[in-house]
């Protein structure tokens, strides 16, 4: 019987175990698939959302200056007079530092402000510059003798001459101004008039100050922002020691390093930083031309999909432990009464007809019951009667007519 009870097993669990055991791995597949799909999504939004809260900082130091710009253009008038006429002139810088003080104090995160004239036009010093000390108020220091430097000396007037060069606004990325003893970047709108350079409006945050507000922003609960100027320098990143590196030099393995400098903007990318895998959203700032990498460690953008599958795992599991009892008791369900008529059909073979033959099913094996049950009375009715024939067959050759 045990080989029958083993063969019942293995068709029940093969007809039903396995089919199961192949929904749950494709359901698995398929709801691990779903949930990094779900999570990409969620990092995705997270990067875009910290892409957006830099391009509004951003746009806040770009707005003050086409502030500034569009009134000094509005002012000039006949350029000859005024730049002639001193006490014109003097009203123009006045008006200009009144617009400048007033308008640094609601631009977050400014800590310079100038609007520098041509040294053709009023000399080497004319214009005003506004530096905020360390109580947060901006003075008015003396502007800086352009002449006393060469054109492409960026720590002392690079600030001037490359948005003239560049011949529209310009964000410049981060560099060492001399002037201000500080790693800065500056928002410039150089001023033309009727094809002769005026000068050049900005504003300076300082590399210091971008990173204090850039450091509030995190991806999830580990993961943070990596913030790229358009040479692919660190403009920001958690480890201070980073920033102002080049791309290259911080071990990212080579799709990122492709995908950032081929401008790509990738919803989600999986790589690798110094042995670590990450995961990843790049993003670009088209005004400044800066590149944000949004990035989350493995071990916290997968808890999510390693949690819940566990969970989904374990309950396929119990299903299969409880399947596998039902299909044991099941088998022992049938084959038990296959026992019993086993043990009858034994003891009715040693000529034991004193047995009794009880169906306890309707089934196929309770109709085997009944038959055995009625195949044991009629034998019992032939014992008898073969008894009778005996007895008479013995009296007859006794002459017991």
């Amino acid at each position: 019987m045990k080989a029958l009870q083993n063969k019942l097993l293995i068709l029940i669990v093969s007809s039903t175990l396995i089919p199961a055991l192949v929904v749950m791995a494709i359901a698995l597949s398929n709801y691990g698939r779903i949930l990094k799909n779900d999570s990409e999504q969620i990092m995705q939004l997270m990067c875009s959302e910290k892409r957006q809260v830099i391009d509004e900082k951003l746009l806040n130091i770009e707005q003050s200056v086409h502030t500034i710009y569009h009134v000094a253009i509005e002012q000039y008038g006949n350029t000859e007079s005024l730049w002639q006429d001193d006490e014109q002139f003097s009203k123009h810088i006045s008006k200009m530092r009144e617009l400048m003080e007033t308008t640094v104090k609601y631009t977050d995160g400014a800590v310079s402000v100038y609007y520098r004239l041509n040294a053709a036009i009023r000399g080497p010093k004319q214009g005003v510059w506004l530096l905020q000390d360390e109580n947060g108020n901006f003075i008015e220091h003396e502007m800086t003798d352009i002449s006393l430097y060469d054109e492409n000396d960026i720590e002392h007037v690079g600030w001037y001459h490359i948005p003239i060069a560049n011949g529209k606004e310009t964000w410049i990325n981060p560099y060492y101004n001399r002037n201000m003893d500080e790693e800065i970047i500056s928002y410039v709108i150089p001023i033309f008039l009727d094809g002769k350079t005026i000068g050049v409006v900005g504003m300076d945050i300082t590399l210091t100050e971008l990173s204090l507000k850039l450091q509030e922003i995190t991806i999830g609960e580990t993961g943070y922002i990596v913030v790229y100027d358009s040479d692919y320098n660190i403009v920001y990143h958690p480890d201070k020691s980073l920033i102002t590196q080049n791309l290259s030099q911080v071990g990212y393995s080579e799709n990122v390093v492709s995908a950032i400098r081929s401008g790509q903007a990738l919803k989600v990318l999986e790589y690798e930083r110094s042995g670590q895998r990450m995961h990843g959203s790049l993003n670009y700032l088209d005004g400044i031309g800066w590149s944000i990498l949004g990035c989350m460690p493995e071990a916290e953008f997968t808890r999510e999909q390693k949690t819940a599958t566990q969970i989904l795992g374990i309950g396929y599991s119990l299903c299969a432990i409880l399947l596998c009892v039902v299909c044991i008791f099941l088998a022992n369900a049938i084959v038990r009464p296959i026992k019993k008529l086993d043990a009858v059909a034994a003891r009715l073979a040693e000529g034991e007809l004193d047995v009794e033959v009880q169906a306890t099913t309707k089934d196929e094996v309770g109709q085997l019951a009944v038959s055995i049950s009625r195949v044991v009375d009629r034998l019992k009715i032939y014992i008898v009667y073969i008894d009778e024939v005996s007895r008479v067959l013995d009296g007859l050759s006794q002459g017991d007519m």
